[in-house]
């Protein structure tokens, strides 16, 4: 149920603190290299999709994944990760299909960022 709960849960900075002992400064940083970082990559997942790029995919989806859940950006991460096991397993349709969900994620996961004091 809790893994379930996560997925909704757009940025949980209170995990990080805690993760990082309250070092606010640590929890800024990685905001700031999720906001340098994400938005790169995405693109680039973009063109990578556009020109059908299996592998290459693969590998943005699961970097950005990994960023996700380094920022403690739960939904972003779950969207990330379904569109991850699309392009492993599924047809180009389907990887197609989770790029609006992970712009859209990534929109409100920077919107909660911004957000955060």
């Amino acid at each position: 149920m809790q893994s379930l709960m996560r997925k909704t849960v757009v940025l949980d900075h209170q995990w990080l603190l805690d993760r990082y002992d309250g070092d606010g400064d640590l929890v800024r940083e990685l905001y700031l290299i999720f906001l340098q970082d994400a938005p790169p990559k995405l693109k680039a997942l973009r063109r990578a999709l556009d020109s059908g790029r299996r592998e290459e995919v693969v590998h943005l989806t699961h970097g950005l994944k990994n960023m996700a859940g380094a920022a403690g950006a739960w939904k972003f991460m779950a969207l990330a990760t379904e569109a991850e096991q699309a392009a492993r397993t599924g047809e180009p349709a389907q990887w197609e299909a989770s790029y609006p969900r992970l712009s859209t994620g990534l929109e409100e996961a920077i919107a909660a960022i911004k957000a955060t004091p």
